[in-house]
């Protein structure tokens, strides 16, 4: 048996196939979306972190280098933000929050 391509472009069929084509856009695009806003919450929640990490750092009178700030401001990574924030509080140095 053979299907004639115009088969394909008839109002049913093609209807069809636009239908799932927009279908499979939309989907793309709201995962897309969520995975984006998913994103942009994670690393505004690092900013945080690491904002807070260097105030109560200053607050206690522990100075950081350049390069301490940077390492710091530029850390994306939650669990190593959470594991210097645990140290803020009983450190006497820069060094000892990052120790470990």
């Amino acid at each position: 048996m053979t299907i004639h391509p115009d088969v394909f472009q008839g109002p049913t069929i093609r209807g069809m196939i636009d239908k799932a084509l927009a279908e499979g856009r939309a989907k793309g695009e709201a995962e897309g979306k969520a995975e984006g806003k998913a994103e942009g919450k994670a690393e505004g929640q690092a900013a945080g972190k690491a904002e807070f990490l260097i105030k109560a750092l200053g607050m206690r009178g522990i100075a950081l280098s350049a390069e301490q700030t940077e390492r710091i401001s530029s850390c994306t990574d939650q669990e190593q933000l959470e594991q210097w924030l645990s140290r803020v509080f009983e450190a006497t140095s820069a060094e000892d929050v990052f120790a470990g």
